[in-house]
């Protein structure tokens, strides 16, 4: 039997939900029990019963609230009701999930079935958890009912999903750990009786359901919610308390079970000596918040959040015995650090921990990674992708855990190979490693046994976390001249404390490697020589001279790695065979490649892709990537032009055989049809030089994703001598002549048509945003009108002063909604004079160029519209910090507008405006005319001609 317990009373969300409870299958009558909890029409938290459908057993000692019958897919509740009389029965599993979550298929029929032939065998059972964008392997009733797998070893727990949603849980299991928790602090240490009638953890249940989050406490009042209301009233009366499990006091009721639900989720329960099993083909649909995965918690927003989970770690690991915290818990406290140092890291930071907090926070986490087993704090792709750790997340938690000591053998640290290229004569290779590491020890360079010298470099060195430089790397390049090299030469990495020695194994990230550690005969030709890692990437970097027919066998080889090896790619086997049958007649064209944010054109791509076109007599193939259903696809379709399809076997061919790349963003294979896993298949015959034109100018500290060593641009185009100030720092790695002042594409077509229209334009912030989707606009968030962003901005747009103004001045006013946050179009209220317009939806030139003035905070379209010598209004409200940090560009100094802090100033301002004509004031003027190195419309041109004057001189 399965108790199902229901939080939330959302009728359709409900409907979904009970369907996958299986209402229509006979199998499942007298199996599955339903309780929902939701609101009350008076708002209060109150239990709908059994809500049941046809099929559904109803709880034998259910309470029918005021006589209110049950429907058959909705609640229908009203009154009040003692939640805590209805208990859960003993001999069965319970499970705790929210309105709109439900079970795949008959996946709950499966696991009941399974659940009849294991029955005494399993505490726990564990279901993979999807989202709507997951592929579902589908297999036979009878195969996947078989498929229970026992959780035991470390590599076990390692390959289950993070997210346990959907789980269940053996009734007497949760009743046995209330009962441990009652005898490790009695009640007459709680302090109930401080509480008159469980009023305490009635209120918090109710505002949870009200708010969809259960409240943050202490230990004492979680002890209070998870072990029976009913003794603070017996308390209040004078009456005796229990805590045994049978008892009263320790009675597991649904109420309760509902409200420690997340925290069984983490402790005692799937951490005991019991028997945790995983259904391997049974999914749950449930509310995953993962971050690069998908989801956002407002939680991440507030200190308290961060503080609590802490608290909730620290408990979770002193309920366990001695001998230490089981495997799976253990795994599950890094899959939550996982999540907290993700949606703080780089620019996803909102910068809300600092100082005492920050410390608080870390110094909580160093005790929990104490007690984890490095085994389990692992990078490694063989783990479940909810599991692993990037290897940022995986150093910042590795210099939490051993900033202050460590000893050699105490884990194997490593040297990342960042960057391998041969230029102007030279091999190089540029690599890095942890600073914690070296602060302690001394890193050696030897080449074919003997120590060989490397020099240090300033270059960016590790992602910022929380804002700060937690794991911090020390950069360092070797280089050797080809004339130099021998037949066979090894490089090895080692760190020595004086008396003893460790080698470091090589790992890759990024494609600019040109190897990958994630296939054993991958390998990279220059010149007469391969490179290759020795070992798998165990030892070092092996290189030797090849000719065609040792390239040709190791070719080879890795096609048939990549076909048959569980981890190769039949697709990605069939275009690598592809490129080099095609190889006769692209590798002999002069393939020029672009595009934009591939779901919307009109940016510098597409700009200099169409002054490509008109060049193509000089012997060069043009190509602009962009999505199928993108509008703007359509749209240049119309026109005559014909870009090339994102992902289609002719757009991945054609890049693979580019000369040049003039790339809008990062990653610059991601945008040309290779994910960050199917890359490492093809990186090696990438020969593409790769340049960047820009989408936003490069006035802030971008070092995080423009730097040398993320697409090693060999041409970086700039508009403003203030970009390359910034881009000279040395932390971005660039030569001099790598940085060009030539204009951006998309400024020619920029010419000032005013027709009395204010533009209010803000960017997006990371640490509010949606996880992205490649190629694709970000997905709307539900906490999104929860947030300071929204409130701030809906409040400008409902300013009655400011419409007011507009209108006796004959102006509209234009909201413009960042890319990112586009899909939040209808949280937003807008009337009068005022329009509201989605990026996506937009056509940039048009409502740059018609628009007078322009409102933003630190979007960089504050640049297009400055180079049309406009004025701009720049609004910094104190609660919305931007996400990055300011580089080459002062608005106090060289800003083209006033500042405004509060929505009443920024109104005051733009009335001046409007009186005005929305003249552009004489000191603006100069700030503009000094800011732009041109204003003749003339910049694809230069790039064009620099990029040819460029590649003919590596002839």
């Amino acid at each position: 039997m399965v108790t199902v317990i229901i939080l939330g009373d959302d009728e359709e969300k409900l409907k979904r939900t009970m369907a996958s409870l299986g209402t229509d299958d006979p199998e499942l009558c007298g199996q599955v029990r339903v309780e929902v909890i939701g609101r009350q029409p008076d708002g209060t938290a109150g239990s709908g019963g059994a809500v049941h459908s046809e099929g559904i057993a109803r709880l034998d000692n259910a309470v029918s609230l005021n006589g209110a019958a049950c429907s058959d897919s909705a609640a229908q509740w009203a009154g009040t009701t003692r939640m805590d009389r209805i208990a859960v029965p003993d001999a069965e599993f319970v499970t705790v999930i929210r309105a709109g979550e439900y079970y795949h298929g008959d996946a709950l029929r499966r696991v009941c079935a399974c659940l009849k032939k294991y029955e005494g065998q399993a505490d726990v059972v564990l279901l993979p958890n999807v989202t709507s964008r997951t592929k579902i392997k589908e297999t036979a009733a009878a195969d996947a009912g078989e498929a229970l797998v026992s959780v035991e070893s470390a590599s076990q727990v390692q390959k289950l999903p993070a997210c346990m949603r959907g789980m269940l849980v053996r009734a007497g299991a949760v009743r046995a750990v209330l009962e441990e928790t009652a005898r490790r602090k009695p009640w007459s240490e709680s302090g109930v009786g401080e509480t008159p009638a469980g009023s305490k953890e009635r209120e918090a249940g109710e505002e949870a359901i009200r708010s969809g989050s259960w409240p943050k406490e202490n230990e004492e009042d979680r002890l209070v919610r998870c072990q029976g209301s009913n003794a603070g009233e017996q308390a209040a009366q004078g009456e005796p308390r229990t805590n045994g499990a049978g008892q009263e006091g320790g009675a597991l009721t649904v109420e309760r079970l509902a409200a420690c639900w997340d925290d069984l989720l983490l402790c005692r329960v799937i951490g005991r000596k019991g028997k945790p099993v995983y259904a391997k083909h049974a999914y749950f649909h449930g509310e995953i918040v993962l971050p690069e995965l998908e989801g956002f918690c407002p939680g991440w927003l507030e200190p308290d959040w961060y503080l609590a989970q802490v608290h909730r770690w620290e408990a979770a690991l002193a309920a366990c015995p001695d001998g230490g915290a089981p495997l799976i818990l253990q795994a599950q406290l890094v899959s939550e650090l996982r999540s907290c140092f993700l949606v703080n890291r780089g620019n996803r930071s909102g910068g809300v921990l600092t100082g005492a907090e920050l410390e608080q926070f870390l110094d909580g986490c160093r005790g929990v990674l104490a007690q984890i087993s490095n085994e389990l704090i692992t990078p490694e792709e063989s783990v479940h992708p909810e599991r692993r750790l990037v290897y940022s997340v995986w150093s910042a938690l590795m210099c939490v855990k051993y900033g202050n000591g460590w000893q050699l053998g105490e884990f194997v640290p490593v040297v990342t190979l960042d960057l391998m290229e041969c230029e102007r004569g030279s091999w190089r290779i540029d690599c890095s490693v942890d600073r914690f590491v070296t602060e302690h020890f001394a890193l050696k360079v030897f080449r074919n046994g003997r120590e060989y010298g490397f020099c240090r470099t300033e270059r960016y060195r590790g992602v910022e976390f929380f804002r700060e430089p937690l794991a911090p790397r020390d950069t360092f390049a070797v280089e050797i001249p080809v004339a130099e090299l021998g037949e066979r030469e090894e490089l090895e990495f080692r760190l020595t404390d004086g008396e003893r020695e460790q080698v470091l194994p090589v790992v890759t990230i990024d494609y600019e490697a040109k190897l990958t550690r994630m296939l054993k005969q991958s390998y990279w030709c220059f010149d007469r020589y391969m490179a290759r890692l020795r070992e798998g990437g165990r030892k070092g970097i092996v290189l030797q001279r090849a000719g065609r027919g040792g390239r040709i066998r190791q070719e080879l080889r890795l096609l048939h790695e990549i076909l048959r090896a569980s981890y190769g790619s039949k697709q990605m086997f069939l275009v690598r065979v592809l490129y080099w049958l095609t190889y006769p007649v692209y590798g002999r064209k002069n393939i020029w490649l672009t595009f934009d944010k591939l779901y919307k054109g009109g940016d510098c791509g597409e700009y200099f892709y169409r002054y490509m076109l008109t060049r193509r007599s000089e012997g060069i193939t043009p190509g602009y990537v962009i999505r199928e259903d993108a509008p703007d696809c359509a749209r240049m379709r119309r026109e005559g032009l014909r870009p090339l399809l994102y992902r289609s076997l002719q757009q991945r061919l054609m890049y693979l055989h580019a000369s040049m790349v003039f790339a809008t963003h990062s990653s610059v294979h991601g945008f040309c049809g290779f994910s960050k896993w199917e890359v490492r298949f093809v990186q090696d015959r990438l020969r593409a030089v790769n340049t960047c034109i820009q989408h936003g100018l490069s006035v802030q500290d971008l070092t995080f994703d423009s730097n040398r060593i993320v697409n090693n641009n060999k041409r970086y185009y700039c508009a403003s001598p203030c970009e390359i100030e910034n881009l000279s720092a040395p932390a971005y790695g660039y030569d001099s002549e790598v940085l060009r002042l030539t204009g951006v594409p998309r400024y020619d077509g920029l010419v000032n048509r005013d027709k009395k229209q204010i533009l209010i334009t803000p960017t997006w912030r990371a640490y509010i945003a949606m996880p992205p989707v490649m190629g694709a606009a970000r997905p709307y968030n539900p906490d999104f009108k929860d947030t300071d962003y929204f409130r701030i901005f809906q409040g400008l747009l409902q300013n009655q002063r400011l419409k007011q103004a507009a209108e006796r001045a004959g102006y509209e006013i234009v909201y413009l909604l960042h890319p990112v946050i586009s899909a939040q179009k209808g949280d937003f209220r807008v009337d009068g004079c005022v329009r509201l317009l989605a990026a996506t939806e937009a056509n940039y030139e048009q409502l740059l160029t018609e628009s007078s003035l322009m409102v933003t905070d630190y979007s960089g379209v504050q640049f297009d519209f400055a180079y049309m010598r406009k004025p701009v209004v720049y609004f910094h409200p104190p609660k919305l910090p931007p996400h990055y940090v300011e580089g080459g560009f002062e608005y106090e100094t060289q800003g083209f507008g006033e500042i405004c802090t509060e929505t009443e100033e920024l109104v005051s301002v733009l009335c001046g405006y409007l009186e005005t004509g929305c003249a552009l004031k004489p000191l603006y003027r100069e700030r503009e005319d000094a800011f732009f190195a041109f204003d003749d419309h003339e910049n694809c041109r230069r790039i064009f001609e620099d990029a040819w004057e460029y590649q003919k001189s590596r002839r």
